[in-house]
């Protein structure tokens, strides 16, 4: 009987600290933004041909993707920045109840390069050589190598947690013992708005509608933005400022335990 009254109050008394540990913590979370100039734009595009005939269709798709291949390949971009990265080939239907209009083809293809003034005739030449036939589907502007921005953003965010929790506990003269738990999330995007996508800063070209927040640029398939006997003549800086990438932000939120002790 004295052995098991013993052992209760031993074991109570274990409890008794451990819920006393957790009342003595603090929880915070704190959100650190670093931003960075892009050094990478990628272009996604795509080639859709619609025939009767799926020969027909696949044909035309050819010739079109291999025209533009030679083309983007005089830009002196490199072998490996312009790729396909899918090809679909099935039926279209039309109208309710559903009806076969013809066979599509479609081709997409991504292009990046690290010079941004090869993105304008980039996409000047996908426009005239495929004119109705290509959709721009999005500009995007990111960083390559995103590991040093990430470990900076995340001192950063632990700073701030450190300082946020160290006033916390100081206002309740009390100070901080060790980190009981640690979990973050990364969160890289180009931090201006949401009309931009991916990683990094983006244009979509597919709505070409104009709002207060939204400047969208709408190219022609009949005019070229490479030979214009009209262009004015532009300074570098004048020309930097037709394609801006700005800049795109990582951003890093921590959320930590730390023990409070007294002072």
């Amino acid at each position: 009987m004295r052995t098991t009254l013993v052992f209760f109050i031993c074991f109570f008394g274990i409890n008794l600290l451990r819920a006393d540990d957790a009342l003595r913590s603090i929880q915070v979370e704190a959100r650190s933004e670093v931003r960075v100039a892009p050094d990478e734009a990628v272009l996604d595009f795509y080639i859709s041909s619609l025939d009767e005939s799926i020969i027909k269709a696949k044909s035309i798709n050819d010739g079109i993707c291999l025209k533009i291949a030679r083309a983007i390949k005089q830009l002196n971009v490199e072998a490996d920045a312009f790729r396909v990265t899918d090809l679909q080939i099935g039926p279209r239907y039309d109208g309710r109840p559903p009806r076969l209009v013809g066979y599509e083809v479609i081709r997409s293809f991504q292009l990046r390069t690290g010079a941004f003034n090869e993105v304008e005739p980039a996409i000047a030449v996908i426009l005239e050589i495929a004119g109705n036939e290509v959709e721009i589907d999005e500009l995007n502007f990111r960083v390559k190598d995103q590991r040093q921005h990430q470990i900076r953003a995340r001192e950063l965010a632990m700073q701030y947690a450190r300082e946020k929790a160290e006033h916390l506990a100081a206002l309740n003269e009390m100070k901080l013992g060790q980190p009981i738990s640690i979990s973050e999330s990364i969160e890289y995007s180009d931090g201006s708005n949401e009309n931009f996508s991916g990683f990094g800063g983006g244009f979509s070209f597919r709505t070409p509608t104009v709002t207060q927040d939204q400047v969208f640029c709408v190219f022609s398939p009949q005019t070229s933005l490479v030979q214009n006997p009209e262009k004015e003549e532009l300074s570098d800086e004048e020309e930097d400022l037709l394609l801006s990438p700005g800049q795109v932000s990582l951003n890093a939120s921590v959320d930590v335990t730390f023990e409070l002790v007294p002072q």
